[in-house]
């Protein structure tokens, strides 16, 4: 059957969610995918803008976590956009002066700054992709890489509250590169795309939803800690 393996061919065993998603670590997303089914999964997707997304749940698999389904890059950039947005989804339009219409909330604003968070958690990631990434720039950005198994295409999205980059590099003919991956193609070019933005139109921090407080709790388990536990975060 479908068998999935992580990036670095590793299996990493229990790990955070912070991690899991920072690092890119495969084999969460699945488990995750199956957990919540994918005809769920795939709504959620839909609701998103991924209108590219029109085959029926079975179709994709719990890969559909891994990219299994082709999708456009201004689909991409625009749901990262609404992350940004604290969890308003809204069209994408090309015309200076004219408002969008149709707004529509796809997640709450809590769970929207908890994945920014981890997104621009430059700790988060170092596991994955070391302390100075590309990504590790000098100002709050949020962002994820994305590669195909095939080398045939490599994904780079980031935001701030303000702006939102997303960088597609691969061959025209669609023809595989050499083992080039999301975080050595599109990821450097991510890297100076936001630079140049945030020169143009600067950066601001990521406000956190006043509802939201920081809890010391047990590395092992996420609990609230107890007498038990030997390693407290």
């Amino acid at each position: 059957g479908y068998t999935p393996l992580n990036y670095d061919k590793k299996y990493h065993g229990r790990v955070r969610l912070r991690e899991a998603l920072a690092c890119s670590y495969n084999i969460p997303a699945v488990r995750l995918a199956e957990k919540t089914g994918t005809g769920a999964f795939l709504a959620a997707l839909r609701s998103a803008g991924f209108e590219s997304l029109d085959k029926p749940a079975a179709y994709y698999g719990a890969g559909l976590a891994l990219g299994n389904g082709e999708v456009k890059l201004l689909e991409l950039a625009n749901a990262y956009a609404a992350l940004a947005r604290g969890g308003i989804w809204l069209p994408a339009v090309f015309e200076a002066g004219r408002a969008p219409a149709g707004a529509r909330r796809i997640m709450g604003r809590n769970e929207a700054y908890i994945v920014t968070d981890i997104l621009s958690d430059n700790s988060a990631r170092a596991a994955a992709f070391g302390l100075d990434s590309p990504f590790n720039l000098p100002f709050p950005f949020a962002a994820k890489t994305g590669t195909t198994k095939d080398y045939r295409d490599n994904w780079a999205v980031g935001y701030t509250p303000g702006w939102t980059v997303g960088v597609w590099v691969g061959n025209f003919d669609g023809a595989p590169m050499r083992r080039i991956s999301g975080i050595t193609g599109a990821a450097p070019v991510l890297r100076e795309v936001a630079l140049a933005m945030e020169k143009l139109y600067g950066s601001a921090p990521f406000r956190r939803p006043p509802q939201l407080r920081s809890a010391r709790v047990c590395a092992d388990s996420g609990l609230l800690p107890s007498v038990s536990c030997p390693s407290v975060m």
